[in-house]
């Protein structure tokens, strides 16, 4: 199957590539203390803390363009909505191809495959590659491996539970600012995804 293939090479990937990272940085065991000086504004959600329930705000309504002569308040109506407007606040801008493909493809299977994860910390912890790049390998945690990230399913539950968990092991240990933002900003989507299958 395309995944097993995928990691399997993952797996000799790792072999070579994130030893050095393991041994050099390794993961701080569950009952480690947090760092003394951990990086600034890295707030992380858990899947343990009491889920607040965050609403996503509304589309602003467009402001009336001014007009010479004001017709009467009766008669004031909003302007018309165009297609390119209603799509406008979920426009990305494009992305750059990666310097490590690789480690998007491990992205898919994190907190679900141990060599998938593993070469996956040792890419967003690698100094040569772009710090955009970093941040993308963290702040898509809660687009890559779903089907369907808008609308999850109870299915996809043990996979945010387990992506929430890794931020939170992992997130106070940040290289830098870079990654530290872009944990906070993972945790809090995965945060919104998890209170959202966890309503009565």
């Amino acid at each position: 199957m395309k995944h097993s293939s995928v990691l399997v090479v993952l797996s000799i990937a790792a072999a070579g590539g994130i030893v050095g990272y393991v041994l050099s940085r390794p993961a701080p065991p569950a009952n480690s203390p947090k760092p003394q000086t951990p990086v600034a504004q890295a707030t992380l959600p858990t899947a343990a803390i009491s889920p607040t329930r965050e609403v996503p705000a509304g589309r602003h309504p467009e402001p009336t363009p001014p007009t010479t002569q004001q017709p009467p308040p009766e008669s004031v109506e909003p302007p018309p909505e165009t297609p390119a407007s209603k799509g406008a606040a979920k426009v990305k801008k494009p992305k750059r191809e990666p310097s490590d493909p690789l480690s998007r493809q491990a992205l898919i299977h994190v907190g679900d495959s141990a060599v998938a994860t593993s070469y996956w910390l040792a890419a967003i912890n690698n100094k040569n590659l772009p710090p955009d790049e970093r941040s993308d390998l963290i702040e898509d945690l809660n687009e890559e491996g779903f089907s369907d990230p808008d609308n999850p399913t109870r299915e996809d539950l043990p996979l945010i539970i387990s992506r929430l968990q890794l931020i939170a092991n992992y997130g106070p240990y940040a290289m830098d600012n870079v990654n530290a933002a872009a944990f906070a900003e993972a945790g809090k989507d995965l945060l919104i995804m998890y209170n959202r299958l966890m309503e009565p």
